[in-house]
């Protein structure tokens, strides 16, 4: 039984990214259809596929899409655009590991399950070219493609968990580390590795789950013409302080799981840079302030910066002291139906 476009549930997260997600659900359900973000530079781009090989629409109701308590007025603006799309809110941000394991549980009603960060426009070809190697590469349980700016030049972006050398990024090649920017993957690949772990809050969710399916023989392919677009980092910069606390013990969390002889080596190097930055904040708040930029920098400022790098500090030495429990949800009980309820803010209430 082949693949096509009815096939795909997309799991989309999203955080005080309004007009960027407007833009990603109209290229999914509108081929073609211009970004309003960018004034439609990507497809002006002579080097984006031919619109000949141009994907079928997805239908509103395949597309499942969870926010993340964004306070930028997302939820009305996409349930006014696309009233019949699956849409959760949550009233505080749980982080994407959480978020998609909500994704991709309703979209694990589709045979085929599309991953994606909300800063992301997909040009009128994409799903076609991944859903045409799926159908030919009956082992591979999913790819991932090529992310670009949005003149149509290449992102550097990473294909592989561990690599001693860069890898050629314009051929067809093995991607041990397909990620959740922008991947389609087989539902079976979930049913068989499990969700995203839940102890994670930002970064390494993806990295985690890659290495849990690369160990269980999952392989997963990198097309270099499976283009999109990748407005970077749109959801990542509006929760910063947040992400930076836990960025450290997540990823001693990591090197605890996967590579636990080399813990102690990592805790020490990762104290060590925490106390670098947090010195070199100091630092350049001193170097920079001046009779010229004294009113825009203030004492408050200063505060939250060395809160923040603290905080870094004690979820670091709590992860060593006492270890973070896994949380792998499964997709049991998820995948049976495709009549879906789709979510609003007041369902929630």
């Amino acid at each position: 039984m082949t693949f096509g476009i009815k096939d795909i549930g997309a799991a989309i997260v999203t955080y005080n990214t309004r007009q960027l997600l407007v833009d990603l659900v109209r290229s999914l359900v509108e081929p073609g259809s211009l970004p309003m973000a960018e004034r439609g530079q990507a497809v002006r781009h002579a080097s984006w596929p031919l619109p000949s090989r141009r994907s079928p629409a997805m239908a509103q109701e395949q597309i499942f899409v969870v926010d993340n308590a964004s306070t930028d007025g997302t939820d009305q603006s996409i349930k006014r655009a696309f009233p019949r799309i699956g849409y959760v809110y949550n009233h505080s941000n749980l982080g994407p590991a959480t978020a998609f394991n909500q994704a991709v549980r309703r979209a694990a009603a589709y045979r085929l399950i599309l991953v994606s960060n909300s800063d992301i426009w997909v040009p009128p070809s994409t799903l076609r070219i991944m859903t045409d190697y799926l159908n030919e590469d009956r082992d591979c349980m999913g790819v991932c493609g090529r992310l670009c700016h949005p003149d149509g030049t290449p992102q550097p972006s990473r294909t592989a968990v561990t690599s001693l050398l860069p890898a050629d990024m314009s051929r067809v090649h093995r991607a041990t580390f397909p990620g959740t920017t922008f991947a389609l993957y087989r539902r079976e690949a979930f049913e068989r590795v499990g969700l995203y772990d839940e102890v994670f809050y930002f970064y390494n969710e993806d990295l985690d789950w890659a290495i849990r399916a690369q160990r269980l023989g999952l392989r997963f392919m990198y097309l270099p013409e499976a283009r999109v677009v990748h407005y970077v980092s749109q959801g990542r910069k509006q929760n910063g302080p947040k992400i930076i606390a836990h960025l450290y013990r997540s990823n001693l969390y990591v090197y605890r799981r996967h590579w636990p002889r080399l813990v102690r080596l990592a805790y020490g190097l990762m104290l060590a840079e925490i106390e670098w930055r947090r010195h070199r904040a100091e630092w350049d708040y001193r170097r920079r302030r001046s009779p010229y930029d004294a009113p825009t920098r203030s004492g408050t400022d200063r505060q939250v910066v060395q809160a923040v790098w603290e905080e870094a500090r004690q979820q670091l030495m709590a992860e060593l002291r006492t270890p973070s429990t896994p949380k792998i949800p499964t997709l049991a009980g998820f995948a049976a139906d495709r009549d879906i309820v789709r979510a609003t803010p007041s369902d929630l209430d």
